[in-house]
Formats: C-alpha cells, sequence, structure tokens
C-alpha cells in the first residue's frame, strides 16, 4: 500500500470510528484507477443482528486523496460525504 493510501486510510478510518462509529472495512481502487471506494461497516453491530453486516460505500477520487495527504488533513468535502452517506450507520447496529 502506498503511503498516500495507507495515511488516508488510517485518518479515514480514526475520523469515521471517531465522528460516525463506523469502520473503514474495506478500500479497492476503482477498475479505470480513477477512485477508491470505501466500505464502511459499524463499530457497535450485535454479532447475530440483522444489522450485522449493514454497510455503507463511499466513493472518494484518487485526486482528492492526494491532496488531503498533501495539506495533512481530510477535506471539508471529504467530511461533507462522510457526514451524509455515513451519519446513521453507526445508530443502525447500535443499542
Amino acid at each position: 500500500m502506498s503511503s498516500d493510501r495507507a495515511w488516508f486510510f488510517k485518518n479515514l478510518d480514526g475520523y469515521t470510528r471517531t465522528q460516525f462509529q463506523c469502520f473503514v472495512a474495506e478500500m479497492t481502487l476503482s477498475d479505470d484507477e480513477c477512485e477508491y471506494v470505501f466500505c464502511f461497516r459499524p463499530t457497535d453491530a450485535v454479532r447475530g443482528s440483522p444489522d450485522q453486516y449493514a454497510c455503507r460505500y463511499l466513493e472518494i477520487e484518487v485526486e482528492e486523496v492526494k491532496a488531503a495527504r498533501r495539506e495533512k488533513r481530510l477535506t471539508d468535502s471529504i467530511a461533507e460525504k462522510s457526514e451524509r452517506e455515513l451519519k446513521f450507520l453507526g445508530r443502525v447496529a447500535g443499542p
């Protein structure tokens, strides 16, 4: 894994764990290599519950990942995408 990818994975995972009670379960590069596709799952999913396999996907352009690495922070655009896609996922599996 390149240093940009590793840095981004670690930072996005930490951010989404804190903000949305979700974790990055998968990070794949699209076939055309223009964007990364992230799969998120709730951190507190109860084994055996219907929500055990709940997930949401988020697509982030490769250039945006590189920009975040250069700026040493997740961009506002990434925060907005995360909020839109993940705000309910962590709560789905919660108590």
